[in-house]
C-alpha cells in the first residue's frame, strides 16, 4: 500500500512538471452596440446599406465614365437623401472593434455616398448653382468628418470623402457670390469645431490592436497560422516560423504574446504625444528595433502613426479653404483683402507650425498657406501636388 501511494504521488508529480500556460482573452467582454434613432449614426448606416444594395453592381469600379456616373447618382437617391436629412441630428460614432484585416462594416455604401457628394458639387457648379454646390460641399465634408470618429480605417476614409469635396469645391471660390463665400466660411467652422479628435481614432484603434493580438493568439492556438500569415503579404516566412515555434513551448507562447500586447500601450502613447505637437516639431520616430513579433507590430500597430500625415495635411487645407472662403468674401465686398488674418481663430491656425498660417496681401491680392512639413515658410511654393515644400490651398483643380 505504501507503494503504491508513492507511485501515485510520482506520476502525479511528473504530470504537474509541465505548467500549462492559458491562452487568455485580449479582447474586453463589452456588451452589443446599440444605435439610437435620435443618433444621426444610424442614418449613417441605414443610408450605407441601401446604397451598398442598390450600387452592388459598381461595387469594385474605381473610375466612372458619364453613363456610370448617372446610373449610380439615381441608384443612390435614397440613401443619399436620407444622409443628408440627418445633417442636424446629434452625431456619435457608434463603434465596433473588428479582426485585422477585415474590411468594417457599412464602408462600400460610405464610399459610394461620398462619391455622390464630388459629383452633385461638380453639377451644381456646372449650372452656376453656386449656394447649392456650398450646401452639397458642407454636408459632405461633415459627413467626412463625422466618419473619422471611428477607428484609423474609418478615419482614412473620411478624410478621403474631405478632401474629395473640398477639391470640388475650392478652385471656384474666385467666382461665388459673398453670401456664398460666407456660409461656406462660416459652415467649415462649425465642422472643424465639433470634428472628432485624434485622440478618439486612437482610442478606437486600440481595441483594433486587441482584436489583432487575439487574432494571431487563436491562429496559433487552432493551428491556422498559414492563411493568417498569407494576410500580411511581403516575406512572412520568418513569422510564420516564429509562430509555429510558439506551439511547442507553453512559456515561449507567453513570453512572445506579452512582449507583443506590450507595445500596444507604448505606441499610443507615443503616437498621442505626437498628435498634440505641431506637426513640424515631431521627431523621427525611434528605430525599429528586431523582435520576435516585428513583422505583426508593424502590420497592426502602426495604423495611428501612418494616418497622422494624413490627418494634419486635411486639416491644414479644410481650415485654409473655410480662411480662403472669408478672404474671399472681404475682398468682394470692400474691394481690398484684410491686412492680417485673426490669430488664434480655428481658420487661421496652421497645424504644421501651431502658429497662423503665412499671410500676405496686396490691396485685392492675397496669398495664405502653410509652411508644410518642414515647418518653414518657402514664400508660397509648391509642386504638383500643392503639398511640398510649402502646402497650399488647392485652387487648381488636379484631377
Amino acid at each position: 500500500m505504501g507503494w503504491t501511494i508513492v507511485g501515485v504521488v510520482a506520476v502525479a508529480a511528473g504530470c504537474r512538471g509541465k505548467v500549462e500556460v492559458p491562452y487568455p482573452n485580449y479582447v474586453p467582454n463589452e456588451p452589443a452596440a446599440s444605435i439610437s434613432s435620435e443618433n444621426a449614426f444610424a442614418d449613417y448606416v441605414a443610408a450605407a446599406d441601401m446604397v451598398e444594395a442598390a450600387t452592388a453592381d459598381f461595387k469594385n469600379y474605381v473610375a466612372f465614365d458619364k453613363k456610370a456616373r448617372n446610373k449610380a447618382l439615381l441608384l443612390s437617391e435614397n440613401g443619399y437623401r436620407k444622409l443628408v436629412g440627418s445633417r442636424r441630428k446629434p452625431f456619435e460614432f457608434v463603434f465596433v472593434g473588428r479582426e485585422p484585416t477585415v474590411l468594417p462594416p457599412h464602408h462600400v455604401g460610405w464610399r459610394m455616398l461620398g462619391r455622390n457628394f464630388v459629383w452633385r458639387i461638380e453639377t451644381a457648379l456646372s449650372e452656376n448653382r453656386t449656394s447649392a454646390a456650398v450646401e452639397i460641399a458642407l454636408a459632405g465634408i461633415q459627413f467626412g468628418m463625422n466618419l473619422c470618429g471611428g477607428s484609423v480605417v474609418d478615419a482614412t476614409l473620411g478624410l478621403e470623402i474631405v478632401d474629395e469635396c473640398r477639391r470640388a469645391i475650392a478652385p471656384n471660390l474666385e467666382n461665388f457670390p459673398v453670401n456664398d463665400l460666407k456660409t461656406l466660411g462660416q459652415g467649415i467652422r462649425q465642422i472643424l469645431k465639433a470634428r472628432p479628435k485624434f485622440e478618439s481614432i486612437l482610442a478606437h484603434e486600440r481595441l483594433n490592436m486587441l482584436y489583432a493580438v487575439q487574432n494571431v493568439q487563436d491562429a496559433v492556438r487552432d493551428n491556422k497560422i498559414g492563411p493568417l500569415v498569407a494576410r500580411l503579404g511581403g516575406n512572412s516566412r520568418d513569422t510564420a516560423k516564429a509562430l509555429q515555434s510558439l506551439r511547442e513551448d507553453d512559456t515561449k507562447r507567453r513570453d512572445f504574446f506579452q512582449g507583443f500586447s506590450g507595445e500596444i500601450d507604448q505606441e499610443i502613447s507615443a503616437v498621442t504625444h505626437d498628435s498634440q505637437q505641431p506637426y513640424a516639431k515631431i521627431g523621427e520616430p525611434d528605430k525599429e528595433r528586431d523582435r520576435p513579433w516585428s513583422t505583426l507590430s508593424l502590420a497592426f500597430f502602426k495604423g495611428g502613426r501612418r494616418l497622422l500625415p494624413m490627418w494634419t495635411a486635411s486639416l491644414a487645407r479644410t481650415r485654409l479653404l473655410g480662411l480662403h472662403a472669408g478672404l474671399w468674401s472681404t475682398v468682394k465686398s470692400t474691394g481690398a483683402a484684410p491686412a492680417t488674418i485673426k490669430e488664434g481663430d480655428e481658420l487661421s491656425i496652421d497645424p504644421y507650425t501651431g502658429l497662423s498660417f503665412v499671410y500676405k496681401a496686396d490691396r485685392a491680392a492675397f496669398r495664405a498657406y502653410s509652411t508644410g512639413e518642414d515647418g518653414k515658410d518657402d514664400g508660397g511654393q509648391s509642386d504638383g501636388s500643392g503639398k511640398t515644400p510649402d502646402l497650399v490651398l488647392e485652387t487648381i483643380n488636379r484631377r
